[in-house]
């Protein structure tokens, strides 16, 4: 069993403190050890932070100083043989600490112990070992404690959630390998279960024995035969049994256009009545709330499924459309999915998620004097712990400096302008090729999956304009903005900062000009804008926050209407990146008028979060309506949450993920319009934000622009 620590001395405690890089409350020094300063010092790495936690017992009851301790640490950690050895000591006096000391874990340094050494198990591929430490570190503590251990709770739902989509993401593999033209296949698309021509009850087995409960029933249908007989709730599973595979693609196409509250039939007069009967059925059963509707994705959306092609060539394979996205699977050959005639552009971006061992390309396809090349391709290559990228534009070749991972999603931009081609992965810059000649022409994009046994999903793919951005710059020069917050966007064409003087002109004035998607040079201004970068991407809003000299700047935007009252606004969001250390506001909500309310991440220290009243445009740490909570704040990058705000007369509470963690009044403070916004330079990604008042009753979903 692990020894209590001895009690340090004076002298030892002053040492110890005098290397903490920020003072911990004295109630806090009060209650827990001496260790916490310990492991605060900056001479400490992770590798013998760990280490000191199997020395202590050894060397910690016979040592009278701080400095005999790490001497001694750092001796026993030079005698491990193995990280495997390392690591399973380290599991050890984790798990005896949560027995025999549990209010060790009361420190924020024992959670990040936990985190790390469970990220390694990750990291070797044991995602199940890495669920099943977390889970008995938590099960060793007391209620008091666990309960309060946000982050350790978090990551044990995540790797489960992640555990889940994994084996989903296996299931669906195994049964598109074994599909085959001429036998029967089946395939989930969100809670819609498909069923291709072929033997019925071959198809009712497979779904038996499918773990997925969301999949409420299966009904036999033919083509011939009316949903409308058998569907009793437009959520429930329905399988389709009929020889003309585009019904399947033509009824998910209807679902997922409803998001848009607008009706898509098919083109093909044998479905359309069937179709427009379907459609007005689940219309009239839409309940508003969009969370259960069908995802939608830019490729199938009732609109493009048309015009995208799909072909293989050597061994078997092809794309099928599963849940909410195009599953890829090739066997010793290439299956590609392509859209032609795309016009002139050369902004690509898309989501996707590769299983270990497989190969994927992105291609962008010129059109030049008549003959078509592929002038960019973006090759990506997973193993079983990572995903390794390689940028070709004609002959120059340049390798991601992303950190990527297997079975996790992906967010690729791919933006080519002014000769230089630069890559984006989850909205950093990782690869740029420069000195090449550009096409004025995109004659197509095509996804491939490579090799044998190679498997991926994608989605959100759409397509930008670029090439006339620098002339639409030219022709706005000399036009005053609409407001001195104004901005025109949606697909950034720059890479790290202005491309030219024409930008920097631009930017100092507080407008930065960007194409939008979908209509080719087309600008439109949005006021109240205060960002510098942000770019919307199918459903979500991308802010980034520019490095800037001097003080640092809040880059959002507000919308809604000004006279909202007792409501409750939610938004989704993600960080992509950031610098913690320097304080940044990850994100913000804001109810703005000359006075309002913010919800602000990282003002006050990093894993804070604070609620704050803003009056006559001024904000104060000593405003005494301001709330302030240590650890809220906490967030991880590339993890979403929700983040809430609900205003009751003069009234305002803050939640987390539906857990309130501040509550504040001022009478000057009643409601307003909503905002979002980040400060300084972290990458943040939003989606959802929702407008209700306090009966339920939807105001806004969705961004307005």
């Amino acid at each position: 069993m692990l020894q209590k620590l001895p009690k340090p001395n004076d002298d030892e405690i002053r040492i110890a403190s005098s290397k903490l890089d920020v003072a911990f409350p004295i109630a806090m020094e009060n209650r827990l050890p001496k260790l916490q300063q310990f492991l605060q010092t900056q001479e400490l790495d992770p590798a013998p932070r760990y280490a000191l936690l199997v020395t202590i017992e050894q060397e910690g009851a016979k040592s009278k100083s701080y400095a005999a301790w790490y001497n001694a640490l750092l001796t026993r950690f030079e005698t491990f043989e193995t990280p495997d050895s390392r690591s399973e000591l380290f599991g050890k006096a984790l798990l005896d600490f949560a027995s025999n000391s549990p209010d060790l874990f009361m420190l924020p340094q024992f959670t990040d112990l936990a985190l790390e050494l469970s990220q390694s198990q990750i990291e070797a591929g044991n995602r199940d070992g890495a669920l099943r430490f977390i889970e008995r570190i938590l099960s060793s503590l007391p209620n008091r404690v666990a309960n309060s251990l946000t982050r350790l709770r978090n990551a044990k739902d995540n790797i489960a959630k992640e555990l889940a989509e994994e084996k989903q993401f296996q299931i669906a593999m195994e049964h598109v390998a074994k599909d085959d033209s001429d036998q029967a296949s089946w395939t989930v698309v969100g809670r819609w279960f498909l069923v291709k021509s072929g033997d019925w009850n071959g198809a009712k087995d497979a779904y038996a024995k499918s773990s997925d409960t969301s999949l409420k029933k299966v009904v036999q249908l033919d083509s011939s035969v009316s949903p409308l007989d058998f569907v009793a709730d437009w959520k429930d599973a329905i399988a389709i049994h009929a020889d003309d595979t585009d019904l399947v693609c033509q009824l998910v196409a209807v679902a997922n256009k409803l998001t848009e509250s607008r009706v898509q039939t098919a083109d093909d007069p044998i479905d359309r009545k069937i179709l427009e009967n379907f459609a007005e059925y689940l219309k009239s059963n839409a309940t508003g709330n969009t969370a259960n509707k069908p995802y939608q994705t830019l490729i199938f959306n009732g609109i493009d499924h048309s015009g995208w092609e799909i072909s293989t060539s050597g061994g078997k394979g092809g794309w099928r459309l599963t849940e909410h996205a195009l599953l890829g699977l090739s066997k010793n050959g290439k299956a590609s999915v392509s859209k032609p005639s795309v016009g002139r552009d050369t902004h690509l971006t898309f989501h996707v998620r590769l299983s270990s061992h497989s190969k994927f390309s992105a291609k962008v396809r010129w059109k030049d004097d008549a003959e078509t090349k592929e002038a960019i391709t973006l090759l990506l290559e997973s193993d079983a712990t990572d995903v390794k990228g390689l940028l070709t534009v004609g002959d120059k070749q340049e390798k991601l400096s992303a950190a990527m991972q297997p079975f996790k999603w992906i967010t690729f931009d791919v933006v080519s302008h002014d000769r230089r081609c630069t890559v984006y992965a989850n909205g950093r810059s990782c690869a740029t090729v420069r000195n090449f000649i550009n096409s004025e022409s995109a004659d197509g994009i095509c996804f491939e999956v490579i090799g044998d046994d190679s498997f991926v999903e994608l989605t959100d793919v759409a397509v930008g304009q670029v090439q006339q951005y620098a002339q639409s710059i030219r022709n706005v020069q000399g036009s005053a903005p609409e407001t001195s917050k104004s901005i025109a966007w949606i697909a950034a064409a720059s890479t790290d900062g202005p491309n030219n003087q024409i930008d920097a002109q631009l930017i100092q004035k507080g407008i930065a000009l960007e194409p939008t998607f979908q209509q080719p040079a087309f600008f439109k201004s949005v006021s109240d804008v205060g960002g510098r970068s942000m770019r919307k991407v199918g459903r979500e809003l991308i802010i980034s926050g520019l490095p800037v000299k001097g003080k640092p700047q809040s880059h959002g935007v507000n919308f809604g209407d000004a006279d909202w009252t007792n409501y409750r606004f939610s938004v989704e969001f993600r960080l992509e990146h950031g610098t913690r250390e320097i304080g940044l506001v990850a994100c913000s909500i804001e109810i703005p008028k000359d006075n309002f309310w913010s919800i602000n991440t990282g003002a006050f220290q990093f894993d804070s979060l604070d609620l704050r009243a803003n009056v006559d445009g001024q904000s104060s740490f000593r405003n005494p309506a301001r709330r302030y909570t240590r650890g809220a704040g906490n967030f991880e990058q590339g993890t979403w949450y929700r983040m809430e705000m609900e205003v009751n007369g003069n009234e305002v509470f803050a939640f987390v993920n539906g857990k309130q963690i501040a509550r504040s009044s001022h009478k000057q403070i009643q409601g307003g319009r909503v905002g979002v916004n980040v400060f300084d330079k972290p990458v943040v990604r939003f989606r959802n934000p929702k407008v209700v008042d306090l009966q339920g009753n939807v105001l806004l979903f969705g961004f307005p622009f």
